[in-house]
């Protein structure tokens, strides 16, 4: 740059840029998360971001069994606190958090979603890179819709989010959705 400001830019011939160019894609998991992110703001949802560290007593707060697996997580080497130590195998703890800070401020009818990576380690002790898997999280509290005058705005409970789950992946693709306790949503094209 120092070289051509001292030349000239106008003693410069322009030219075209000569060779191939390689055509960008989205890799599929980035068209289906788009496609995802799209649905759930179309049904009302607001979406977050959280920090992929978290607090080991998260898991205590959610009630985790000592057992879980999603308490085997990835421990950082050198962690700046002790709050974000360890990175998240699940998106509840951050989803959680949100919902709270918006409590304090009584904003009480929410529904936020997020799409992120949850590490999981392959083996402890830590000696390969964890397993990143993109997951959906959805949350809401209060009401599902605002008040209307022709009704009074159903409550955000389960059905609800099941609802919005169902519709989401429709939206996305997926005509056949079944829901276990155990392992969460599954969807079939």
């Amino acid at each position: 740059e120092e070289i051509a400001r001292l030349y000239g830019y106008d003693r410069i011939e322009p030219t075209l840029l000569k060779g191939a160019s390689a055509g960008g894609r989205r890799p599929p998991s980035s068209a289906f998360a788009s496609e995802v992110r799209q649905a759930m703001l179309a049904a009302g949802a607001d979406e977050i971001g959280t920090f992929s560290m978290i607090d080991p007593q998260s898991f205590d707060r959610l009630n985790l069994p000592g057992d879980s697996p999603l308490r085997s997580a990835v421990p950082l080497l050198n962690p700046l606190v002790e709050e974000q130590s360890i990175m998240r195998t699940t998106l509840a703890p951050g989803m959680l958090e949100a919902l709270r800070t918006n409590a304090s401020h009584r904003v009480t009818d929410v529904c936020v979603f997020e799409i992120g990576r949850v590490f999981h380690p392959r083996l402890l002790p830590i000696d390969d890179l964890p397993v990143e898997r993109m997951h959906l999280g959805i949350a809401a509290t209060g009401r599902a819709a605002p008040p209307h005058w022709r009704q009074g705005g159903g409550e955000a409970d389960f059905y609800f989010l099941k609802g919005m789950i169902e519709e989401t992946l429709s939206q996305a693709g997926y005509s056949e959705v079944a829901f276990d306790e155990h392992n969460g949503c599954k969807g079939a094209a």
